[in-house]
């Protein structure tokens, strides 16, 4: 993508590189810049040094079009944003009276008395615009540069930052890079059943050689999310451009792809149950009510009631003396009667750490179960085992 289509985020601070404070405002800014075409290419966190914070500022001016900045325009010694930007940019630092007065009218509102370091943020490089602050003493400012970038310094604190990128920034960068900046918008497809690895074999070749949409891949615990990611010159042509990558993409995975955006494995399911009219009771094990919670979350009436057991605690009927691989199947009918539900889910895990068994089933009005080896980290297994039950779940009501 050519520079005039590209933004770099700097978040300035030592503060931030030593862990003290989390850096949610580039996450922020990276959003807000694609809603307005940009893909922000480059993000870069830096501590208060005046070399490599010139460094930093030189070096984003030579590859990006738009620059945003936040942090280091305080009051204080270490606070370098401004003079290091007008030292790049080539400017000397002015004062505006109007702006002190401005500052100094934040505090007398707060009964407060202003330092006299405070009179160090009323200094602008010479040419720069201002960008008002209505809820702290920090302005910021835009500098273009002879390079043809432009350049938005920011506060770091995110409530100021926040309500200055929304009434001033991204309108002034809007206006600058004129209509045909375009627009970038993505869509996010979710599948489980597959890992990372072998999604990336189904679909490999799409991700390497498409250059527009952009294909990206995210793996969280037992789900992987795959982001389609296209710039156009309009809402149409972005949405054209992911339908055509969806579709293809959905060709080779099929139900593999349980949802899409925000949607969840039990919102799909219980959506399932809604259609079909069809009630749900739910008995687990091993997994400290997570499911039950997931899909009481929901807040359908189609979800009846649970029970969740422990293997050496106390039920609410006898234990039967059955073989293990049937006991899911006996308590999913169990609890399917106990609710009046017309099915019943069983979730039942037997075995020792490392050598542990997961069994499913299903009852109603016919039978289904399943059984599957698992291991990996005890902390993790529990949530594992809730994603594997839920999706067990979505595949049958699809089915049936």
């Amino acid at each position: 993508m050519s520079k005039k289509n590209t933004a770099e985020i700097i978040a300035i601070g030592s503060e931030l590189l030593l862990g003290q404070i989390i850096d949610t405002n580039t996450s922020y800014l990276a959003a807000r810049l694609q809603e307005i075409g940009l893909e922000t290419a480059f993000q870069t966190m830096v501590g208060d040094d005046r070399k490599r914070m010139t460094s930093v500022i030189r070096r984003a001016i030579q590859r990006s079009k738009v620059i945003i900045t936040t942090g280091g325009i305080g009051p204080t010694e270490d606070d370098l944003t401004r003079e290091i930007v007008a030292e790049v940019c080539g400017k000397n630092l002015v004062f505006h009276p109007k702006l002190f007065k401005l500052i100094k009218s934040f505090f007398d509102r707060a009964g407060f008395v202003m330092a006299p370091n405070n009179r160090k943020q009323a200094y602008l490089p010479s040419g720069a615009r201002l960008i008002p602050n209505l809820q702290g003493t920090a302005p910021g400012f835009f500098m273009e540069t002879q390079r043809g970038s432009m350049i938005a310094v920011l506060p770091g604190v995110p409530r100021e930052m926040k309500k200055m990128v929304q009434d001033t920034v991204l309108p002034f960068i809007k206006k600058k890079l004129g209509k045909d900046q375009g627009l970038i918008e993505y869509k996010v497809l979710k599948v489980c059943g597959l890992g990372e690895s072998r999604v990336d074999e189904q679909i490999g070749d799409l991700i390497r050689e498409s250059k527009n949409p952009v294909i990206g891949l995210l793996a969280s615990l037992g789900e992987i999310r795959i982001r389609i990611t296209a710039h156009g010159r309009d809402k149409a042509e972005t949405q054209r451009i992911i339908a055509g990558m969806e579709a293809k993409i959905r060709e080779r995975l099929g139900s593999l792809i349980f949802g899409q955006g925000d949607e969840t494995l039990e919102g799909v399911s219980v959506r399932l149950l809604e259609q079909k009219k069809i009630a749900l009771a739910l008995v687990e094990t091993f997994t400290a009510g997570r499911i039950s919670q997931r899909l009481q979350a929901t807040d359908s009436p189609f979800f009846t009631g649970s029970l969740v057991l422990a293997s050496g605690g106390e039920w609410p009927f006898p234990k039967p003396s059955i073989e293990k691989e049937a006991m899911a199947m006996f308590l999913a009918e169990k609890t399917r009667k106990m609710f009046s539900s017309n099915l019943g889910l069983g979730v039942w895990v037997e075995g020792t750490a490392g050598e542990q068994t997961l069994s499913l089933a299903l009852t109603g009005k016919k039978k289904e179960s399943f059984s599957y080896r698992i291991g990996g980290f005890a902390e993790t297994l529990p949530d594992r085992v809730t994603v594997m039950a839920l999706d067990w779940l979505r595949r049958k009501l699809l089915q049936n």
